[in-house]
């Protein structure tokens, strides 16, 4: 059976990253400082294990206000170590209104460790590729303070709330 690589999960968001810092759109655009919360609901698809380690592959809902209001829809891939800490890698579309302009474009990030224990961590993301009114939007950003809650109702496999802070470009 072929195993997994982390290392596949892993890439896609440097992948963007490399397109939103070399993309010619990103300059003389008029930066943009946000913040604002999120809290988000993950289904989980696939649960694997290469020797010690788990890998879960989950679809996952995030709620942003702020600066940033709408939602994200992604996967989530979150790789999990004997010691408690995790590696998150997620990529997805949101959709919703920046500065007031509306559309949708790509989110992927990458975070950890994250200690679940103590709900300390940092996820790091770049946002790019936006369609109508955020067809020129790009920029990097964090979730930061993830505290993990346990299942509700409208989020099955538990949720996650915090806070993120952004520095985008959005040009005219």
């Amino acid at each position: 059976m072929n195993e997994p690589d982390i290392k596949q999960y892993l890439d896609r968001p440097f992948s963007v990253l490399a397109i939103v810092f070399a993309s010619p759109i990103a300059q003389g655009a008029r930066p943009i400082a946000a913040r604002g919360a999120f809290y988000s609901c993950r289904c989980t698809l696939e649960v694997s294990t290469m020797g010690n380690i788990t890998i879960v592959i989950s679809s996952i809902t995030i709620a942003l206000t702020g600066m940033l209001s709408g939602t994200l829809v992604a996967t989530e891939v979150d790789v999990f170590y004997p010691n408690g800490n995790l590696l998150v890698s997620i990529s997805g579309t949101f959709s919703g209104t920046v500065a007031g302009q509306s559309g949708t474009a790509e989110i992927s990030g990458t975070g950890g460790p994250i200690t679940r224990a103590s709900g300390t961590g940092v996820l790091d993301w770049v946002i790019g590729q936006g369609t109508l009114g955020l067809a020129s939007l790009h920029g990097h950003g964090s979730f930061q303070q993830p505290i993990f809650g346990p299942a509700i109702e409208q989020c099955s496999d538990g949720m996650v709330i915090g806070d993120y802070s952004a520095r985008l470009q959005l040009g005219h």
